[in-house]
C-alpha cells in the first residue's frame, strides 16, 4: 500500500486511541474537590539555581548531540 497508507492508519489509530482516552477520562474535577488557582511558585534562589543548571545542561547536551558526528569525524 505504500507509506501514504502507513500515515493514514497511524492517524486513524491515533484518532481512535484520543477518542478512547477522552472516553475514560471522564469527569475533570480535582480529585481533592479544590476549585481555583494553584499557589504561586516560592520565589527562593534555589530553585533558580536548579532551573538554571538543568537548562545549561541541556543547552550542552543539544549542542554536543547535534554536532557530534562532526567532532567524531574530525
Amino acid at each position: 500500500a505504500g507509506w501514504p497508507a502507513g500515515w493514514f492508519w497511524s492517524a486513524v489509530i491515533s484518532a481512535g486511541a484520543f477518542a478512547l482516552v477522552a472516553l475514560l477520562l471522564g469527569s475533570t474535577a480535582t480529585a481533592n474537590g479544590a476549585d481555583g488557582r494553584e499557589p504561586a511558585l516560592p520565589k527562593d534562589r534555589s530553585l533558580v539555581k536548579i532551573i538554571v543548571a538543568y537548562g545549561l545542561f541541556g543547552f550542552g547536551y543539544i549542542v554536543t548531540a547535534t554536532f557530534l558526528v562532526a567532532i567524531v569525524r574530525q
